[in-house]
């Protein structure tokens, strides 16, 4: 007999300030993301020293392990600068689950961070006041 599929879970992962650092990007965080039995819709990462080519490699894990990935916080991280731009645009257009994108305090370009807002702007919608 076949096995009922169990619940979907949904998690957030909050690393603020743990400092990971390039490493745990590179060896094994795609694995991670991987064989979890849930979904992540929030990743936290603020001021861990990651760096534009963990970016790279840290997009790309998210866009084959977490189809419903809404918020990603790198924020504080000084070693994302503007070589991780291109990548972090591509990963906004095409994770359509995206709906915030925090690079504040990194050296991404102000111009990069506007295209990025602006897509998931209009993903959003219109915000209603109340």
């Amino acid at each position: 007999p076949e096995q009922p599929t169990p619940p979907l879970r949904y998690v957030a992962v909050n690393l603020a300030d743990h400092y990971v650092g390039d490493g745990a990007i590179f060896e094994g965080l795609g694995h991670a993301l991987s064989t979890l039995r849930f979904s992540l819709v929030r990743l936290s990462m603020p001021r861990n020293g990651i760096s534009s080519r963990a970016v790279h490699t840290l997009m790309l894990d998210c866009l084959w392990h977490c189809e419903v990935l809404e918020h990603v916080d790198l924020s504080g991280n000084k070693g994302i600068t503007s070589s991780a731009g291109r990548t972090c645009v591509k990963f906004a257009r095409h994770r359509v689950s995206l709906l915030t994108f925090d690079l504040s305090g990194t050296y991404v370009f102000n111009a990069t961070r506007a295209i990025i807002d602006g897509l998931l702007q209009e993903r959003r919608g219109p915000q209603v006041s109340p």
